[in-house]
Order: C-alpha cells, then sequence, then structure tokens
C-alpha cells in the first residue's frame, strides 16, 4: 500500500474510532506507517493525534495517560519541524502537551 493510501486509511478508521476494531486497526497502521516513514509530516500528526486520545482515555492511569500525552508531544514537535507552516503539528503539540501536564497534575 502506497503512504497516501495508508494516511487515507488511518484517517477513515480515525473517524470510526468508537467502533474497537477500527481504533485497534487504526493503532497498528500508525505504528506500521510510523515505522516505514518516521520523517513524513503526515505520518507524524497522525500519530501524534493517536497518542492524544490514547492519553485522553480515562480508563488509563494518569501516569500512562502523561506519558501518551509526552509521546504524543513529541512526535507533534517532530511534525513541526518538518512543516512549521501547517497547522496541524501545532494544534496536535498543543492538546497533546495539556495531557501529558494534565496527567502530572493528578
Amino acid at each position: 500500500m502506497s503512504l497516501p493510501a495508508q494516511l487515507a486509511r488511518i484517517d477513515e478508521l480515525h473517524r470510526r474510532r468508537d467502533d474497537y476494531a477500527a481504533w485497534t486497526e487504526e493503532q497498528q497502521l500508525v505504528q506500521a506507517t510510523l515505522a516505514r516513514a518516521p520523517t513524513d509530516y503526515g505520518t507524524l500528526w497522525r500519530a501524534a493525534r493517536l497518542y492524544f486520545w490514547l492519553s485522553d482515555d480515562p480508563s488509563g492511569t494518569s501516569d500512562q495517560r502523561s506519558k501518551w500525552g509526552l509521546q504524543g508531544w513529541d512526535l507533534a514537535e517532530h511534525a513541526v519541524a518538518a512543516n512549521p507552516n501547517d497547522v496541524a503539528g501545532h494544534y496536535w503539540a498543543a492538546v497533546c502537551m495539556g495531557n501529558y501536564a494534565l496527567g502530572l497534575a493528578w
């Protein structure tokens, strides 16, 4: 599958993330795509988006949620470095930073 096709599939799965099977497939595809294209802007911000949603799950411990927030923030910062003129990297950096900080506050 081409990289654009993988990214499109990730987006399609993300729209259905309330379905456990779609959410699981999205997580696996994001990790595979990140391994394949670790410096690609589109891959990085989508990976940060995934980590935001992981860090926003109230069933996780505060510590785990904070770790996922930090991972997402790091991925988003790499996205910003790859393309500082697009908003997605900045947005996911900000929200992941917030979830990282919330995990520290509890």
